[in-house]
């Protein structure tokens, strides 16, 4: 009989030391997230020295606990998910997708069946599955069958413009688009902190963070190579700033690591330092509607490509969602510069 969890063995850094257990395994990849980890922890699935723990336990350097969680279902045991699509366009090759913030695009650890792939399951049984995304760096790789039809990603609180692919040729076309930087993308960003130049270019080699493996950041070996240009749409105070992005790569967390490490980290990026920077903002108007923002306000507002069969340009431009929108006006934007 084929075990219905797997057993995962964590020994807790020198960075961990005095921290919250659901704090510390809610920031490892096993479990995703605090909610995830909180949950394994309440169902008695961590032991340390073979006894269960609270959520509140404080984590000693060089505790050792053994984590059972359920083994995530195989490629052929996607579920279809009934959820309503934004789908701006369709036929028998693509699908472009206004995605909600909050949607995870493919499967991972502690989201296994409600994302964007589980969606497109419900709405299509017409999608590539030999090639994996861009991101991984190679046409082809394991872990395809677990996303069909993802040739690019958006952060889980990123809303905005993603196309998904049909069929297998479509999708080796658009992953080269990405590949050879044809592809235009262009984020909108409302950042906190002091930016000293208008626009600029911000080049870097990503990897994934040494010790929170739920982040990256520059490196200076090894990583991947990316460059985010941006430009300023609006000053809004003297450390309020709603940003243009246009991106030459497409790494994940590029845009959040880039700006972070600007000094000017997106509104809501906990994950990335904006929360610390909250009171800066003098205006206590603005900081009040700041403060309700409760993700990252990052929204990829257009994508243009060649269509692979057609050869037809298209471009694709959807305005930012109802969560964010109003209070983007309040704080002092207009519709003309939110278009």
């Amino acid at each position: 009989m084929i075990p219905q969890e797997e057993v995962i063995l964590f020994e807790a850094l020198p960075d961990h030391q005095d921290q919250r257990l659901d704090r510390v395994l809610g920031s490892q990849p096993f479990a995703g997230t605090r909610t995830k980890a909180e949950q394994l922890i309440k169902d008695g699935k961590v032991l340390l020295k073979g006894k269960t723990l609270k959520s509140s336990y404080k984590v000693q350097a060089g505790d050792q606990f053994e984590i059972r969680r359920p083994i995530p279902r195989a490629d052929n045991e996607l579920l279809p998910l009934d959820l309503k699509l934004d789908i701006l366009f369709e036929d028998e090759d693509l699908i472009v997708i206004n995605k909600a913030s909050g949607l995870v695009v493919h499967p991972a650890a502690g989201h296994e069946q409600d994302t964007l792939v589980n969606a497109l399951l419900h709405h299509t049984q017409q999608l590539s599955y030999r090639f994996g995304s861009l991101q991984a760096g190679q046409q082809s790789d394991q872990h395809a069958g677990l996303r069909p039809g993802i040739v690019h990603r958006l952060d889980k609180e990123t809303s905005g413009v993603i196309v998904v692919a049909k069929n297998d040729s479509t999708h080796e076309a658009l992953s080269l688009q990405f590949r050879n930087r044809s592809i235009r993308r262009i984020y909108r960003a409302l950042c906190l902190g002091k930016l000293k130049e208008d626009f600029g270019s911000i080049e870097s080699h990503l990897s994934r963070h040494n010790i929170d493996r739920k982040r990256f950041a520059s490196t200076k070996e090894g990583g991947k190579w990316s460059r985010t240009n941006y430009k300023t749409v609006k000053h809004l105070s003297p450390w309020l700033h709603f940003l243009e992005l246009k991106l030459d790569t497409g790494r994940t967390h590029q845009i959040r690591v880039h700006l972070s490490e600007l000094g000017t980290p997106i509104v809501g990026d906990e994950l990335y330092g904006a929360n610390s920077r909250l009171g800066m903002v003098a205006n206590h108007q603005q900081r009040s509607l700041v403060s309700k923002i409760d993700r990252v306000a990052l929204h990829a507002q257009e994508l243009g490509f060649m269509h692979p069969r057609t050869k037809e340009d298209l471009l694709f431009r959807v305005p930012w969602p109802e969560d964010l929108l109003h209070i983007l006006l309040s704080l002092g934007l207009t519709v003309e510069e939110l278009a």
